[in-house]
């Protein structure tokens, strides 16, 4: 099977791109989530934590991850628009997209199992941090449906405006 040459790979490579760098962008800001998000001081029961004082942990830790996401979503929304006119935009679109949920799931992953994995090797009764973790995993959309949203907005608006 051949791979992509010519016209169509110059054409996607820098979709490709911005894909790749979306998934590193999610690791990094998975570490980021990770050491900014406020998490309380809980118990070790042998199985998981246990913590009196949860209450708004798991709404701060999801609205740092919102805020974390919110500026990749819309660069890559900026680029789709920017790429709208040129050749092979449907894939391009669906590379992006792909991108930024992967982007998404690497900021995610990275964050909770991090913690996760950190979180080994205490006694019972022992005080601990506890992890953090998606309250609201619907959260974990916002990088991909501004991505999405972005250039459906500008386009249509540009698309009224312009009598195209």
């Amino acid at each position: 099977m051949r791979g992509l040459t010519g016209a169509p790979a110059r054409a996607l490579a820098p979709a490709l791109g911005l894909m790749a760098a979306q998934a590193l962008v999610g690791l990094a800001l998975g570490y980021a989530w990770l050491r900014l998000a406020p998490r309380p001081q809980a118990y070790w029961t042998g199985y998981t934590w246990y913590s009196p004082e949860v209450t708004g942990f798991g709404a701060a830790q999801d609205v740092l991850f919102g805020a974390l996401t919110v500026l990749p979503g819309l660069a890559a929304g900026v680029c789709l628009v920017l790429w709208a006119a040129r050749p092979w935009a449907a894939v391009r679109t669906l590379l992006v997209l792909v991108g930024a949920a992967v982007g998404s799931g690497a900021t995610w992953l990275v964050g909770a199992l991090a913690s996760h994995a950190w979180a080994g090797g205490w006694a019972v009764g022992d005080t601990v941090t506890a992890p953090v973790n998606l309250t609201s995993p619907g959260v974990a959309l916002l990088w991909p449906v501004l991505a999405a949203l972005v250039p459906a907005l500008v386009l249509s608006i540009r698309a009224l405006v312009t009598d195209k």
